[in-house]
């Protein structure tokens, strides 16, 4: 049995919980070859040379042949810092435990043309993987006793922000009513479903079947929320755990929103030297 850890450990400023730092012990074990490198995220652009969104709490890059690379908001409360660093290591872990990317669509429908409109498909099929990514993550976290309110909480002003700037404006209520734009909001709605209900917090279940979900009931067409919770109802009875379970969820998704059949790759965990981050 591992013993903890009693040094405290500072990164950007803030102040490591044990549970955290013993991730971090772990997963050093499996990419031993490796330093870390875990900067501001600010800076990710500009330390290993490739466009990279900020519009995020966080990012990694398991492809970084020298480094566990990982940026942080350095300007968030240390708790939450500590909960989107946990979630970023488990992010090495799935890469190390061989977990995939989608990097194409096959059509399952005749005269679907997804040329057109490949563009959007592949950053639509980025987010989808990112967040079958993370409802795997917070599934770790919750069974490691990491603590999760922080990304529950942030979760919760996200989806109440999205609310709010949709029902000030009658021409997106139009649009999501006619189910326009719904399938570019499905992986939101997954995300959100699964923290702020699947999770099983109380009172996020309760804030959740007594405001959030009525308002897309109340405001998406009836298809599409027979179509979210056809897939909702999916990941439920078919927890994604591993890789497989990855790839199968992400597998029946496209079929249904797209009626195309992924085209997968292994996410890599080495191959792209950036020699200068360490």
């Amino acid at each position: 049995m591992t013993k903890p850890n009693n040094e405290q450990e500072a990164i950007l400023g803030h102040l490591l919980n044990e549970q955290v730092k013993e991730l971090k012990s772990q997963i050093q074990l499996l990419f031993p070859d490796k330093k870390y490198h875990i900067g501001e995220l600010t800076k990710a652009k500009e330390e290993q040379g490739k466009d990279v969104n900020t519009d995020c709490l966080a990012v990694s890059m398991p492809e970084i042949t020298e480094c566990i690379a990982i940026w942080l908001n350095s300007k968030l409360p240390s708790v939450e810092f500590n909960s989107v660093l946990a979630e970023e290591l488990f992010h090495h872990k799935q890469a190390f435990e061989k977990y995939s990317t989608i990097i194409g669509l096959n059509p399952t429908k005749q005269g679907v043309n997804f040329s057109r409109v490949a563009t959007y498909l592949e950053a639509l099929c980025k987010e989808l993987v990112s967040i079958v990514l993370d409802l795997d993550a917070h599934s770790r976290m919750r069974d490691s006793n990491i603590d999760l309110e922080p990304i529950l909480s942030t979760d919760l002003r996200f989806v109440s922000e999205a609310i709010a700037e949709s029902a000030s404006s009658f021409s997106k209520l139009a649009e999501l009513k006619d189910g326009k734009a719904t399938i570019s909001a499905f992986p939101n709605y997954l995300l959100w479903w699964f923290d702020l209900n699947e999770l099983g917090v109380p009172s996020y279940v309760k804030t959740w079947n007594e405001k959030i979900r009525p308002w897309f009931v109340q405001n998406l067409s009836k298809d599409n929320m027979e179509c979210w919770d056809e897939l909702t109802e999916f990941i439920h009875n078919h927890p994604v755990t591993d890789s497989r379970s990855a790839e199968i969820a992400l597998t029946i998704i496209c079929q249904r929103l797209f009626f195309g059949t992924p085209v997968f790759s292994q996410i890599r965990t080495s191959g792209r030297s950036v020699s200068n981050l360490c």
